[in-house]
């Protein structure tokens, strides 16, 4: 096993593909649901896993993944493990702009078990976009998907003239003293 590469095959012209991280019960299937049904310009082809590394079976099968999705349920300690060890073998080009954390369960300050503080640490130290949302109504989905899907677009290089580098430029830095 080994670490995921973004430029080890050649990728299909045709559609994006992305990877979801995250462990059980934490909505990967939904939120995959979700960005197939999305606003998108290009089809987007899903693929989730509980953790990295993947299993070298079937790697020739495998498509390149343009983009990864690490789910986090600030409910679940065992989703920010997962996540952590998933993130020591994912390589460093995924970073800036072809990968994001997908922070869920938010708006429940009382049940948290995830220090946002601590999350938002790992997102700058690794230089990986943090959205926030949430996967209750159908509507909180769709927003969540499209927020992803626009970073989809451009990692997978279906905007023109626009660079995931570029994105991250005009970033906001994250605030998390509201929540």
């Amino acid at each position: 096993m080994s670490l995921l590469r973004p430029l080890n095959k050649v990728p299909h012209g045709q559609n994006a593909t992305v990877l979801i991280i995250g462990s059980e019960g934490v909505g990967k299937h939904d939120l995959a649901k979700a960005l197939v049904d999305g606003d998108a310009e290009c089809p987007v082809q899903i693929r989730t896993a509980s953790i990295l590394p993947l299993p070298e079976k079937n790697d020739s099968e495998r498509p390149r993944i343009d983009f990864v999705v690490f789910m986090v349920d600030l409910t679940r300690v065992e989703s920010m493990k997962s996540v952590l060890n998933s993130l020591e073998q994912l390589d460093a080009r995924y970073s800036l702009g072809k990968s994001c954390f997908a922070i869920t369960k938010v708006n429940d300050p009382d049940r948290r078990s995830v220090a946002i503080e601590s999350l938002m640490e790992v997102s700058e130290a690794y230089g990986i976009t943090a959205i926030f949302g949430e996967l209750e109504t159908e509507e909180e989905k769709q927003c969540l998907a499209n927020r992803i899907l626009r970073m989809v677009e451009v990692a997978s290089g279906f905007k023109p003239n626009i660079t995931p580098l570029l994105l991250e430029t005009v970033r906001v830095p994250n605030v998390t003293e509201d929540l």
